[in-house]
C-alpha cells in the first residue's frame, strides 16, 4: 500500500511536470482552498490505482516506438513474428514509472510520420487539462494525508505536555504548602523547647535559692546550738534590749508625731507662742533638744 502511494505521488509530480506551460497558466482553483472531498479523493486514487495497473501490463512507449522504427522483417526481428508476437507473449516484466520525459513526448506528440500513426494515443487540450487537474488534486490529497499522522501527534503531544503543566503546577503548589507546614512545625518545636528550657531553668534557680536559704538557716541553728548557755542568756537579754529599744523609738516616734499635728492645728492661734511650734520642729527634725 505504501509502494501504490508513493507510485501515485511520483505519477503525479511528473504529470505535473510534463503538462505544457499554456495549460498550467490557466485559471485553476487553488486545490488547497477547496474543501477536500473524501469520497473524490477515493475515487480519484482507485482511478489511478486501476490506471497504474494497466500500465504495468503494457510495454513502454519507446518499446512501442522501437518497434514501428525497426523494419519487419522475420530474420532482423524474430520476436515480430506471428508466434512470437512481444504483445502475445505471457506477463510483461515490470517496467519503471514513466518518467517526466516520456510523459513530455507523450503529451506533445509531434506531426512525424512515425508518431501520426499514434496520433490517437495523444491527449488533447481537455484531456490535459483534466489530467492536469487530477495530479494536483492527488498531490494536494497526498500532502494532507501525509501531514494529518503529524498534526494528530502534535495535537497529543500539546495534550500531553498540558496535562504534565497542570500535574507540575499541582505538584509545586503541594510542595509549597507542606514546605510551608513543616517551617510552622520546626518553628513551633522550637518555641516549645525554648520555653521548656526557660521554665526548667527557673525552677532550677528557685530550688537553688530555697535550697541555699535552708542550708544558712540550718548553719545558723546549729551554731546557736553550740553556743554556751551564758551565751545564750546574753544573746537572748541584747536581743530583748534592742528589740525594747526599737519599741521605745517606735513610741517616741508616734508621741512627737501627735505633737506636731497638734501644734499645727494650732499654729495659727493667736495664743500660742510661735517659738514654741518652731522649738517642736527642730526637735522633730532632730535639730534641737
Amino acid at each position: 500500500m505504501d509502494d501504490l502511494q508513493v507510485n501515485m505521488m511520483t505519477l503525479a509530480e511528473h504529470i505535473i511536470e510534463a503538462t505544457p506551460e499554456r495549460i498550467k497558466r490557466e485559471n485553476f482553483t487553488a486545490a488547497d482552498s477547496v474543501p477536500l472531498d473524501t469520497s473524490g479523493v477515493s475515487n480519484t486514487m482507485n482511478w489511478l490505482a486501476n490506471y497504474l495497473g494497466d500500465v504495468e501490463q503494457l510495454p513502454s512507449i519507446i518499446h512501442l516506438r522501437s518497434l514501428y522504427n525497426e523494419p519487419l522483417t522475420p530474420s532482423s526481428n524474430p520476436s515480430l513474428s506471428p508466434g512470437g508476437s512481444p504483445l502475445r507473449e505471457g506477463p510483461l516484466e515490470r517496467s519503471a514509472l514513466p518518467s517526466p520525459a516520456d510523459w513530455s513526448e507523450f503529451i506533445n506528440a509531434s506531426n512525424s510520420k512515425v508518431e501520426r500513426d499514434l496520433a490517437q494515443l495523444t491527449l488533447s487540450d481537455p484531456e490535459q487539462r483534466e489530467l492536469y487537474e487530477a495530479a494536483r488534486l492527488v498531490q494536494t490529497a497526498f500532502r494532507k494525508y501525509k501531514g494529518r499522522p503529524l498534526r494528530e501527534q502534535q495535537e497529543v503531544a500539546a495534550a500531553v505536555i498540558q496535562r504534565c503543566y497542570k500535574k507540575y503546577k499541582q505538584l509545586t503548589w503541594i510542595a509549597l504548602k507542606y514546605a510551608l507546614y513543616k517551617k510552622m512545625t520546626q518553628a513551633a518545636i522550637l518555641i516549645q523547647s525554648k520555653f521548656r528550657s526557660y521554665h526548667e531553668q527557673k525552677k532550677f534557680q528557685q530550688s537553688r535559692r530555697a535550697a541555699v536559704l535552708i542550708q544558712q538557716y540550718y548553719r545558723s541553728y546549729k551554731e546557736f546550738g553550740r553556743l554556751k548557755p551564758h551565751h545564750r542568756g546574753a544573746a537572748a537579754a541584747l536581743v530583748q534590749h534592742k528589740l525594747r529599744g526599737s519599741l521605745l523609738t517606735k513610741r517616741q516616734d508616734q508621741a512627737a508625731r501627735k505633737i506636731m499635728r497638734f501644734l499645727r492645728r494650732c499654729r495659727h492661734s493667736p495664743l500660742m507662742d510661735h517659738r514654741l511650734f518652731k522649738r517642736g520642729e527642730r526637735i522633730e527634725k532632730g535639730q534641737g533638744t
